[in-house]
């Protein structure tokens, strides 16, 4: 028994294959894919647009999740005077996940089981991020469709200027923004604070200590709000990665502790990862770097690509998590007994430029990242402690990744078919 759902390809592809843009799932003996319609003209040509990838599954959501970027709050006037506090923006599939709905005043999410909440990446294009996603959800034979809802928050910056379809939960209340671009780019993925507003008597508000509330406002609501839900997932891609890799490293939150809905970290293609020590992969050997190589690169180790004090990148949130657990050790020991899936596109490895951090310590692409990184887990805690699966045929692609098998395994739990 197939589902049957609406297929496309990338502007320089053509789709081949069976289903002539439908894909009937588990029923194609002639696998639907994207074939490039020109050939490459170099080896990077190659890299970023390979000659075959799978379709894309295109999504169907209704007008309230397009329609409007929504208002999550998640911080409060210290003494209740002035104008409303900022709140998170967010697209969510089935409108705001805070609306009351029912004559007598219950909120009607008791048919939800899994709560996908997905990152968007530098592009902050978190309806693009809730489409593919969303579209996810028919690939998957774990849990009936209506029962899973996606949320994507948005991270908006200044530069994306006004939101005119903002529709914040408290009236007059503005979406946070973080800095875009100082002291280096996307601060929100490494839980920066948000930008002060004017006005505004509220104390900044670090992008992970959002995340936290948006994950408790389903956590720990279980038994009242959602009484059915059993999943809990926050997923990232590319920066989106690198935000969800370190807010589960990070994260104090009491949803990490509570057993039921599970809570789940899935980290796709991240540009970098904060490392556990001070050590790094050289000739094949993990060891902590010579002195030459830190006094070139000196901040290799701290936030946010390791856990050292000190450094430009300031993270509270971060400083305030480390004290809390008693020392770096203590947070690497944290996070490697929680639930955190790797998904790495096995064709995701153009060279990557940008810092000597990334780019000297860490590996040349980030397939190789995420591989070296997953074995620097495993011999510092002596076995594997979190899931690395790779994306066979996918690139820089998130939309791919997730439609995936080994995406759909990460975020529905269980090994499913997928679309091939």
């Amino acid at each position: 028994s197939g589902v049957a759902v609406g297929t496309g390809c990338a502007y320089g592809y053509r789709c081949v294959g069976d289903g002539d843009g439908v894909l009937l799932r588990g029923m194609a003996t002639d696998p639907p894919r994207c074939e490039r319609t020109d050939p490459p003209v170099d080896h990077r040509d190659a890299a970023r647009m390979p000659p075959v990838l799978p379709r894309y599954v295109l999504c169907e959501i209704l007008p309230e999740g397009f329609g409007a970027v929504h208002g999550f709050p998640v911080a409060s006037s210290p003494d209740g005077r002035g104008s409303p506090s900022p709140e998170l923006a967010y697209y969510s599939g089935a409108g705001s996940i805070t609306k009351v709905s029912g004559d007598d005043g219950e909120i009607g999410h008791a048919s939800i089981r899994v709560v996908v909440i997905v990152v968007h990446g530098s592009g902050r294009n978190a309806d693009d991020y809730l489409c593919s996603v969303s579209a996810a959800i028919a690939l998957q034979r774990s849990y009936p469709m209506d029962s899973v809802l996606v949320v994507a928050p948005r991270f908006l910056a200044p530069e994306d200027g006004p939101v005119p379809d903002f529709r914040p939960e408290n009236s007059g209340a503005v979406p946070l923004r973080w800095n875009e671009s100082y002291p280096i780019a996307h601060t929100w993925r490494y839980g920066a604070d948000s930008i002060p507003v004017e006005g505004v008597v509220t104390k900044s508000v670090s992008s992970f200590e959002a995340m936290d509330k948006l994950v408790e406002h389903f956590a720990l609501n279980a038994s009242g709000r959602y009484p059915n839900l059993e999943r809990l997932v926050v997923a990232g891609h590319s920066a989106g990665g690198q935000f969800a890799q370190r807010w589960a490293l990070t994260s104090s939150s009491l949803a990490w502790a509570i057993g039921q809905p599970t809570l789940t970290a899935v980290v796709a293609n991240p540009r970098s990862f904060a490392y556990l020590d001070r050590r790094r992969f050289a000739n094949g050997t993990l060891q902590t770097p010579p002195a030459a190589s830190v006094e070139a690169c000196p901040g290799y180790d701290m936030w946010e690509w390791g856990l050292e004090p000190g450094g430009s990148v300031s993270a509270p949130y971060k400083d305030r998590a480390i004290d809390y657990v008693g020392g770096p050790e203590a947070l690497a020991q944290r996070y490697a007994n929680r639930d955190v899936v790797y998904l790495a596109g096995t064709l995701d490895v153009l060279p990557v430029q940008g810092s000597c951090e990334d780019d000297d310590f860490q590996g040349p692409n980030r397939f190789a990242r995420s591989e070296l990184f997953h074995e620097a887990e495993r011999l510092k805690f002596g076995k594997e402690v979190h899931r690395r699966l790779a994306v066979e045929g996918v690139p820089h692609d998130h939309a791919l990744m997730f439609q995936s098998p080994a995406g759909l395994e990460a975020l529905f739990g269980e090994t499913v078919i997928g679309i091939a």
